[in-house]
């Protein structure tokens, strides 16, 4: 198996979407409220792998530009 630099990042933003998905199944089939929480929590985790994503990307330039 290669070593994939961004492998965390892809996998999490990855977990995020499928938890979208599902809190608007939940929303649909539970209730809004739980719908609601499960959604906030999806964007959240969404948004802070696409973070690292970006600040692994920021860091691998900068170690481009030093070498």
């Amino acid at each position: 198996m290669t070593n994939e630099k961004h492998f965390t990042s892809k996998i999490l933003c990855c977990c995020g979407m499928l938890m979208t998905v599902s809190a608007f199944l939940m929303a649909i089939c539970a209730g809004m409220m739980y719908g609601i929480l499960c959604g906030v929590s999806a964007f959240c985790l969404f948004f802070a792998a696409l973070s690292f994503y970006y600040t692994e990307n920021k860091n691998e330039s900068e170690e481009m530009k030093d070498e």
